[in-house]
């Protein structure tokens, strides 16, 4: 049976921990149709040489999350391991053009959080990558919409995402809850697993 193409929006990050704001992220996105699907890409080696929990441990706390989700919504949801079966570092560009090469009817766009746009000079051919791709620019709070590229999106109208990992990592070290940043679900494989503790 021939499938019509579909709109894919590619969410990739470390995912380290996933936490309730990533969470609102995809629901809103959903809910206001702005893809088909949204696929969500944990990387592996990080291009920024940033250290994060092992691969099992961030698949494990994505999948605890996504368990929030309304089921209608969580059917258009996929965990791609793509970037983490890769032995060197996962650049954005290779990983949208894998897809594409994959699915060539299929459109892709890429979403990253305001936050993402001061460093966003320092991606690899990031020329190139909005050049052949669009992102979607989703507001975070305390980051405005700059620098700005013309070949992004703004969505300014979806409510800001406050949540950060390193505000969750941040709560640990102090000995805080964290149920109200990442829910009990994850909050409770993070105590069992001792994860972040150091």
């Amino acid at each position: 049976m021939f499938k019509d193409p579909k709109k894919i929006l590619v969410f990739g990050g470390a995912f380290d921990p996933f936490h309730l704001g990533h969470l609102k992220v995809i629901e809103n996105l959903l809910i206001k149709q702005m893809a088909d699907e949204v696929w969500l890409v944990p990387a592996g080696l990080h291009p920024f040489e940033k250290k994060v929990a092992n691969d099992q441990h961030r698949l494990k706390m994505i999948e605890l999350g996504l368990l929030k989700l309304d089921p209608q919504l969580l059917a258009k949801v996929k965990i791609n391991d793509n970037e983490l079966n890769k032995k060197g570092v996962g650049f954005t560009f290779d990983t949208l053009n894998f897809f594409q090469t994959q699915y060539p009817d299929w459109t892709f766009k890429f979403v990253i959080g305001s936050d993402n746009l001061d460093s966003f000079h320092k991606w690899n051919e990031y020329q190139q990558l909005i050049t052949k791709y669009q992102f979607l620019v989703y507001p975070r709070a305390g980051y405005d919409f700059q620098p700005w590229y013309q070949q992004m999106q703004a969505l300014p109208d979806f409510p800001q995402i406050e949540i950060s990992s390193t505000q969750v990592k941040q709560l640990l070290k102090n000995h805080q809850s964290i149920i109200d940043q990442v829910g009990e679900f994850i909050a409770q494989y993070i105590n069992t697993h001792h994860l972040y503790q150091d």
